[in-house]
């Protein structure tokens, strides 16, 4: 298992956009554990939405929604102005 360090570098290369979020977090003076936390804490919340959303969202509604909201967004977009 890596250490703590080396959890965070390879969070941290995900995107530059990570990158300076950890940045800002250690310039603040959070330990690395706490930021590491934080993030699973982060992960942990989308699983669980996740899981939320597969177990009680029919997916035939889902793709139903979503094509409507295509149809309406081209619709109004082709109209002439």
């Amino acid at each position: 298992m890596k250490n703590v360090a080396e959890r965070l570098i390879a969070v941290a290369g995900q995107s530059p956009e990570m990158e300076a979020w950890i940045s800002r977090q250690l310039y603040a003076g959070q330990k690395p554990s706490q930021i590491l936390a934080e993030l699973d804490g982060a992960d942990a919340m989308l699983d669980r939405a996740c899981h939320f959303i597969s177990r009680d969202l029919r997916i035939d509604i889902a793709l139903t929604t979503s094509l409507v909201f295509a149809w309406v967004f081209v619709t109004v977009w082709c109209l002439p102005s």
